[in-house]
């Protein structure tokens, strides 16, 4: 419990700090795994996640720079 709080109060979280309460299991997460898995299926937009995830700024440029891919397939169009 936090110091700062008598007996009683709770804290009030921010939106970003809420616990995540998406089901795990149902109709509804396996859209939502789905969903991800499309948009994460295939080997080239996996490189360009984890290119992204190690760099602090990304643009296409830096991905054409860092990975085999032409420039048109680093487009978010």
């Amino acid at each position: 419990m936090d110091d700062e709080k008598g007996a009683g109060e709770r804290a009030v979280r921010t939106p970003s700090e809420q616990a995540d309460l998406r089901p795990i299991e149902g109709t509804d997460a396996d859209d939502e795994l789905a969903s991800l898995a499309k948009a994460v299926g295939h080997p080239a937009r996996v490189q360009i996640l984890r290119l992204i995830a190690r760099n602090t700024a990304c643009i296409c440029g830096d991905v054409v720079d860092e990975l085999p891919l032409a420039h048109r397939r680093c487009r978010s169009t």
